[in-house]
């Protein structure tokens, strides 16, 4: 076997397995035990979310897939799970939601999360610890995932981003993202998945407002992929990320401030610049639109998703 390290194995019995294909690629989903969810409805959300992620990136990392969903024993409390993405193979272990509701809702937000690893980081030749990179721009591209596929609000994606500050904000001793991802493993976690979200929103706003509209994250990330897929030579990802990220003016600062450096998220004037309000309540971050929305702010909004689920259901704001 030429990458050990990549290789899974699942061993047990009363399996069953699903073959199915989401555009070119070609997938395997392995279910043990019953769901709420129908296996159908797993299928299909998978070959969705793969696919709104292969046009985003432009191409695909590999040619099969596997996805394995497993359950917890019975004594292990509703809604607790795990998950974990080894090249193209997504392992998810978790116990029931009360509701079918909220079973459907946390699946495809595991898949919008661990299928976005297929690409970044299992898909491109980068080394070292740039975790804050991968990990707070999938939570962050998974939240806009959703709002496009009408999977939750743009006062979801707003609350979720709130959260993040929230967390970021209580932070006493802040270490810079590059130092976090350093020790993810001994504490520093949270600060990786909820700064790195913050990192990535403040990017999307940033190249937005730069090229008035023209360019969001999206274009950012499939320059990444597609220049350090693994084909291209080894390159540490830190680094890597790092120059594509400077060669873009509108991004410098927030690199240098909030990457590199260890500074308190100050985001009111970015915020501004698209019309959203950030107020602070007892520790806790609230977003939300202003009133009186100039065009140009409708227009960066529209961008990230707000009004999304409005048009498709053929009303308007």
């Amino acid at each position: 076997m030429p990458d050990v390290e990549k290789a899974v194995f699942y061993v047990g019995k009363n399996w069953r397995v699903r073959e199915f294909a989401a555009d070119s690629a070609k997938f395997d989903l392995i279910i043990s035990g019953e769901w709420q969810v129908a296996d159908n409805e797993a299928v299909q959300m998978a070959s969705e979310i793969f696919s709104v992620y292969e046009k985003l990136f432009g191409g695909k990392p590999f040619e099969r897939y596997q996805i394995f969903l497993g359950k917890f024993p019975p004594d292990i409390g509703t809604g607790r799970w795990e998950a974990e993405t080894r090249g193209g193979a997504v392992t998810i272990f978790s116990s029931e939601m009360a509701f079918k509701t909220q079973s459907l809702q946390r699946l495809h937000e595991q898949l919008r999360h661990e299928i976005f690893h297929f690409w970044l980081p299992n898909g491109v030749n980068l080394s070292g610890n740039y975790d804050w990179f991968y990990e707070g721009f999938a939570l962050y591209q998974s939240l806009k995932t959703a709002v496009a596929l009408k999977r939750i609000r743009f006062e979801d994606f707003l609350d979720t981003l709130a959260r993040a500050h929230s967390i970021d904000s209580l932070q006493s001793q802040r270490a810079s993202l590059i130092e976090a991802s350093k020790n993810r493993w001994n504490g520093a976690n949270t600060q990786v998945y909820a700064r790195g979200m913050l990192v990535a929103f403040l990017s999307d706003i940033a190249l937005l407002q730069k090229s008035k509209g023209k360019n969001t994250l999206a274009e950012m990330l499939r320059e990444i992929y597609q220049k350090h897929a693994l084909s291209a030579p080894r390159q540490d990802g830190n680094t890597a990320i790092l120059n594509i990220f400077e060669n873009r003016a509108g991004l410098r600062a927030v690199i240098e401030k909030y990457v590199r450096g260890t500074q308190e998220i100050a985001w009111q004037t970015d915020l501004d610049a698209i019309g959203i309000e950030s107020a602070t309540e007892n520790f806790t971050t609230k977003l939300k639109i202003k009133t009186g929305l100039s065009s140009r702010q409708k227009d960066l909004l529209n961008e990230l998703g707000y009004n999304n689920w409005r048009k498709n259901s053929g009303s308007s704001k």
